[in-house]
């Protein structure tokens, strides 16, 4: 039983009102007096009487009891409106990567010892819709000359296929005038700009995921001591999230295992698609190695990491474009591999 700490009328007090008020005809004004309590209080201890309700009970509002109860059976309602909604959900998958990459913007919280007043550390993302293939960077401010920047040095220069369409929201970093810089290093690269509806940044789903996965997996549970730092771990875990991180919007596969399975019946019909930013001499060094390629490559727990070389054939080709990390060697060799099957007599895919 549930009783107020600070209660003057003890069940047993109740029920002896209600007896003097039955039995010994003992009127309102003299229970209130006797037991030093309102006579609004005695009234309802003889509603409550009549109810045999003798007890306290938790809570004597009947529209608060219903509320209650009501909220719990709209709880249990609104769950089966999600699943319901979730199973109409009208999800899209594009055709090939690059058609589509999803950009978006983040500011970091706080590093350790660093004050409020400080200036922060901006997040950058760039997700492509067919594949998930995320290229990431952290930079000192949010402006249109940093998401230029960003585009040009940490995709473009590192993507191994033309991208089509940058889709973002209307930030002041991604949309502006004819003069606007992002727009302009989009144009220099034939690249469309799209963007998502005002006040709905639902619309960019998917570069918001990556972020709070980002944030999630490595940013709340790793402590950083300077940007340097937080920049290593960045590297890391773009690394990770494209090479050993499984991804349900690919059945639960990996993305070198999606690209090695979508590679021989899809993409290898499309070449074009896959030789931006390769010389003549790119294709040759990737070719001479890509044809024992997939028997070496077998990625171990530490193959996200920047130090670790993840097979033979890519330190191989890491000596010699040095500037190009594990991944970046990986989508290459795929890209130029495509290309040398479709020379061969035999029909694949």
């Amino acid at each position: 039983m549930n009783i107020h700490k600070n209660t003057r009328l003890t069940p047993h007090n109740r029920q002896a009102i209600w007896r003097a008020y039955t039995q010994d005809k003992i009127s309102v004004t003299s229970l209130a007096q006797q037991y030093r309590v309102s006579r609004v209080t005695i009234y309802r201890i003889l509603k409550a009487a009549r109810l045999r309700l003798l007890t306290p009970q938790k809570s004597t509002n009947n529209r608060f009891k219903q509320a209650k109860y009501g909220m719990k059976r709209l709880a249990k309602v609104e769950r089966e409106i999600e699943e319901k909604l979730k199973k109409q959900a009208k999800r899209y998958n594009r055709s090939h990567p690059g058609e589509t990459v999803h950009f978006d913007t983040e500011r970091l919280p706080l590093l350790q010892n660093q004050k409020a007043a400080d200036p922060r550390d901006y997040l950058f993302v760039a997700i492509d819709d067919f594949s998930r293939e995320l290229y990431a960077a952290i930079l000192p401010d949010r402006t249109a000359a940093g998401a230029a920047k960003f585009l040009l040095r940490d995709v473009t220069d590192c993507c191994p296929y033309t991208i089509e369409c940058a889709y973002s929201d209307n930030g002041a970093e991604y949309r502006g005038n004819a003069g606007h810089p992002f727009g302009i290093a989009c144009v220099q690269n034939n690249i469309s700009q799209k963007f998502t509806r005002v006040a709905r940044p639902q619309t960019n789903g998917k570069a918001k995921r990556v972020i709070r996965t980002l944030m999630e997996m490595r940013h709340d549970k790793h402590p950083f001591k300077d940007s340097a730092h937080r920049q290593k771990e960045l590297c890391r875990f773009v690394n990770f999230y494209n090479t050993v991180k499984p991804h349900k919007s690919l059945k639960g596969d990996t993305l070198l295992r999606f690209y090695r399975l979508i590679f021989l019946n899809l993409l290898c019909k499309q070449p074009d698609l896959f030789l931006h930013n390769m010389n003549e001499s790119a294709v040759i060094i990737a070719t001479v190695v890509a044809a024992h390629f997939l028997d070496l490559i077998s990625p171990g727990p530490d193959f996200y990491s920047s130090s670790a070389a993840p097979c033979a054939t890519t330190a191989a080709v890491q000596s010699v474009w040095p500037w190009v990390s594990p991944w970046q060697t990986v989508s290459t060799l795929f890209c130029a591999w495509s290309v040398w099957v479709r020379q061969l007599p035999i029909p694949y895919g």
